[in-house]
């Protein structure tokens, strides 16, 4: 009979952390959460495992990070917390380096100090690159990021790949494209999308406004990710993957298409204002997922129109919900 295996996984309530738990689940794996509350509260998007993972709190520092990997002992970490916001990492930018740079450079560090042929997977970032067209972007290209945020990613990303050729430590890079679910933060542009369309639709609002449409971007859905990140430790060799769609979308299909599901003309309701739009955004980022699907056989499942349908659902019956007890 196989060992049940143990997965820590940080940022746990977060998107990614929680779909992760979800699939770590169904594998039998024993699941550890860190978390920043101290009292180590369920949110919202953890609250139906309350009683299938547990949760630890930490303040990510080395000693704390010391003290939970040498106890536990895992087999796997995943690291999926960090600061998410790109756009507001110019206004919090100790945060970001620290929550997507540093902490995760601790992480590698106490696992060779606890036990070093613990797994890791590092969710690394598109943001690490800056595109100047719509090609795909393969692994080994130039990374040269834009932001705070993308600065922080590739400061964790390369400090993966450094300890991995230095120290022989089965770390890898996850380099995740834009990718999104019912457990997306209400502050992102899909949400806002499909909440300022819904909140037209139930006559809370008559107007909603945008940064560029024509921002194209490779949008997956984090139910699939999270299962890219889970088979990349299963493998014999540790290796970096892009973990992507290779399609491209606009954001005015994205509004087209959710506006369209519940009935209306996009174009009577949206405009564009150039004060939401970032100072240094690539029209378009389209990552090549060819390495990942020769290699380990994965390719995402859920289509964007599915995902979007699955996100514009949710928040419907959250708002019944919320009707209901009002």
């Amino acid at each position: 009979m196989n060992k049940e295996k143990t997965a820590i996984i940080t940022g746990i309530s977060g998107q990614d952390g929680s779909y992760l738990a979800d699939f770590l689940l169904t594998k039998g794996y024993r699941v550890i959460g860190l978390t920043r509350d101290i009292g180590g509260q369920f949110s919202e998007r953890i609250i139906h495992l309350k009683n299938q993972v547990e949760l630890i709190s930490t303040d990510y520092s080395r000693n704390s990070l010391d003290m939970i990997i040498k106890n536990i002992a895992p087999d796997e970490i995943y690291n999926m917390t960090g600061q998410t916001y790109v756009g507001k990492s110019w206004l919090m930018v100790d945060e970001t380096l620290i929550a997507s740079g540093i902490i995760p450079i601790h992480i590698i560090q106490s696992i060779l100090e606890c036990k070093s042929d613990i797994r890791l997977f590092q969710a690394s970032s598109s943001e690490i690159y800056s595109p100047v067209d719509d090609t795909a972007i393969e692994e080994g290209a130039i990374i040269l990021p834009s932001t705070p945020y993308g600065c922080s990613k590739s400061l964790a990303h390369q400090m993966v790949c450094a300890y991995r050729n230095n120290y022989n430590l089965f770390a890898v890079n996850g380099i995740f494209f834009s990718h999104e679910s019912p457990r997306r933060g209400e502050d992102f542009l899909t949400k806002k999308v499909i909440n300022g369309a819904l909140d037209i639709k139930d006559g809370i609002s008559n107007s909603l406004k945008l940064g560029a449409l024509d921002i194209r971007r490779d949008w997956g859905h984090a139910k699939d990710f999270v299962e890219a990140a889970y088979l990349m430790l299963q493998q014999d060799q540790a290796k970096d993957y892009h973990i992507c769609t290779n399609i491209l979308h606009s954001v005015e299909e994205l509004v087209d298409y959710i506006f369209s599901y519940l009935d209306l003309d996009y174009t009577k309701y949206v405009s564009s204002d150039t004060s939401l739009v970032r100072s240094i955004e690539p029209k378009a980022v389209r990552g090549c997922n060819r390495k990942i699907k020769d290699d380990i056989k994965w390719s995402p499942e859920i289509t964007f129109e599915d995902m979007l349908i699955e996100m514009i659902k949710s928040e419907q019956v959250i708002r019944a919900v919320k009707g209901q007890q009002q």
